[in-house]
């Protein structure tokens, strides 16, 4: 039997038989659902990982973004003198600008 221990705790087990001489190689998946730092044993071998806390950096910076635009927007429609069909006219002269001449 091979168990695998996480912090001294059996987390796993799966029974192996083998011939003299024969070796095999035994597989188990766990995951983790609190950060911190952990100890695996299997066999008599030890080793540590962390967990470390999910990063919400890339949902600030997608927020940062959306409040711009509509910041950007609000003020291009109030201070900015700016209303949809001058928009509409700025809009299609940026895209013929990017568009490749044949």
């Amino acid at each position: 039997m091979v168990e695998l221990l996480i912090n001294g705790n059996i987390s796993d087990s799966k029974g192996v038989s083998l011939g003299i001489g024969n070796n095999t190689t035994v597989t188990f998946e766990h995951a983790e659902d609190v950060p911190g730092t952990y100890k695996v044993e299997i066999g008599g071998e030890n080793a540590t990982y962390t967990v470390k806390e999910k990063s919400s950096l890339m949902l600030y910076i997608l927020g940062f973004i959306v409040l711009l635009i509509i910041g950007g927007a609000a003020y291009y429609f109030t201070k900015g003198g700016g209303d949809m069909a001058k928009l509409s006219e700025q809009a299609k002269e940026f895209i013929n600008s990017v568009k490749p001449k044949k």
